[in-house]
C-alpha cells in the first residue's frame, strides 16, 4: 500500500512536469510559426501609431509655440537651491555602508553567539521596532523640549547627528565582536575549533544574542535622523519640475553605498571584520565633522531658502497672466 502511495505520487508529479512541458511545447512552436505573421502586423500598427503621435505633436507643438518659457530669477534660485541639495547627499555613501551592515554581517555576527532557540536574523526587527517607537518620542517631546530651550535643530544639524550615531553603532558593533572573540569554546575562531563542534555542527561562543540590540536600535535612530531629513530635503529643496530627478540623486547615493560594501566584502572574515567595524566608524565620525564644518551654514539659510516656496505661488500667477496676456495678442494676429 505504501508502495502504491508512492508509485501514485511520483506519478503525479511526473504527469505535472509533462504537462507543463506539452504546454511550453505549443507555445514554442505558435510562437516560431506565427511570430513573422505577428512581426509584420505589430510593426504596420507601431508605424500607424508613430504617424499619429507625429501629428498630434505636430498639432500640440503648434498651439503651444508661443507658450513662454518660465526662466526667470525665481526659477534660478530654486535651481542653486536643488544644486545645494545635491551636494549635502554627497556625504550619504558613508551612512549607507554603516545602514548595510545591519542585515549581512550583523547577522553572521549574531550566528556567532548563543540564540537560546531564536533564529540569528531575528535581532533585525529592533531596527523598524525603533522607528516606530522613537519618532512620536521625537516627535512630541525631544524637539518641542529643544524649542523652549530656543534650539532647533535644522535639517543639517540633525544629518549631523545620524551620522554620529551611525559611528556609534558601528564602534558598538566592533566592542560586541571582541565580546565574541574573547568567551569561549572558540573564541578568536568561532564555531571553527574541536570544542566548538557538536559533531558535524558548530557551536556558537558563549555570548548571548541578545547584547545586539543597542547596535540595531543606534542605526535605528540614525535613520531618523538621516534618512528621513535626506527624503525631506530632496523634496523641499527640489523645483517643482525637477522633484523626481532630485529624489533620484538621492536614492541613488543607496547604490554608491552597496559598492562601497561590496569592496569591503574580503574583510568580513574572522578576526579582520573587528577592525572593519572600527574603521567604519571613524569614518562616520570622520564624515560628522567633515558634513558639519562644510554645510552648517546651510542651517542658518533654511528661512530663506524656504521662502522662495512662498514666493512661488505669486510668481506662477504672474507667469499665469503673461501667459494668457501671449495667448490673446497671438489670436488678434
Amino acid at each position: 500500500m505504501k508502495g502504491f502511495a508512492v508509485h501514485a505520487t511520483l506519478t503525479g508529479f511526473s504527469l505535472r512536469h509533462l504537462s507543463n512541458r506539452f504546454a511550453c511545447g505549443l507555445t514554442l512552436i505558435r510562437l516560431f510559426r506565427g511570430g513573422k505573421h505577428q512581426r509584420q502586423n505589430a510593426l504596420s500598427a507601431q508605424g500607424h501609431s508613430d504617424s499619429q503621435g507625429a501629428k498630434l505633436c505636430f498639432r500640440r507643438g503648434k498651439a503651444e509655440k508661443s507658450k513662454p518659457v518660465p526662466w526667470n530669477d525665481h526659477f534660478i534660485d530654486e535651481v542653486k537651491r536643488a544644486l545645494r541639495a545635491c551636494k549635502v547627499f554627497c556625504f550619504y555613501p558613508i551612512f549607507w555602508v554603516c545602514y548595510g551592515q545591519f542585515s549581512s554581517n550583523f547577522v553572521s555576527q549574531a550566528a556567532q553567539m548563543q540564540g537560546h532557540g531564536m533564529p540569528n536574523d531575528l535581532m533585525q526587527n529592533f531596527d523598524p521596532i525603533s522607528i516606530i517607537i522613537f519618532i512620536p518620542i521625537l516627535d512630541r517631546i525631544v524637539y518641542p523640549a529643544l524649542r523652549r530651550f530656543h534650539i532647533e535643530l535644522k535639517p543639517i544639524a540633525r544629518i549631523t547627528i545620524g551620522f554620529c550615531l551611525a559611528g556609534l553603532c558601528l564602534a558598538y558593533a566592533a566592542i560586541v565582536q571582541h565580546i565574541i572573540y574573547s568567551s569561549g569554546p572558540c573564541y578568536g575562531a568561532p564555531g571553527a575549533c574541536p570544542a566548538g563542534m557538536d559533531g558535524k555542527s558548530p557551536l556558537p561562543n558563549n555570548v548571548h544574542i541578545a547584547v545586539q540590540t543597542p547596535a540595531y536600535v543606534f542605526i535605528g535612530i540614525s535613520e531618523i535622523f538621516i534618512s528621513v531629513t535626506g527624503l525631506e530635503y530632496a523634496y523641499t529643496k527640489a523645483p517643482p519640475s525637477m522633484k523626481s530627478f532630485v529624489q533620484s540623486l538621492f536614492l541613488f547615493t543607496t547604490a554608491l553605498g552597496s559598492a562601497l560594501n561590496e569592496a569591503l566584502v574580503p574583510a568580513t572574515g574572522d578576526p579582520d571584520i573587528l577592525w572593519m567595524y572600527t574603521g567604519i566608524a571613524v569614518a562616520s565620525f570622520v564624515t560628522a565633522a567633515a558634513f558639519w564644518f562644510t554645510f552648517r551654514h546651510y542651517d542658518k539659510e533654511e528661512e530663506e531658502m524656504n521662502a522662495l516656496d512662498a514666493r512661488a505661488t505669486k510668481s506662477d500667477e504672474l507667469s499665469e497672466t503673461y501667459s494668457q496676456e501671449a495667448k490673446t495678442t497671438s489670436g488678434h494676429q
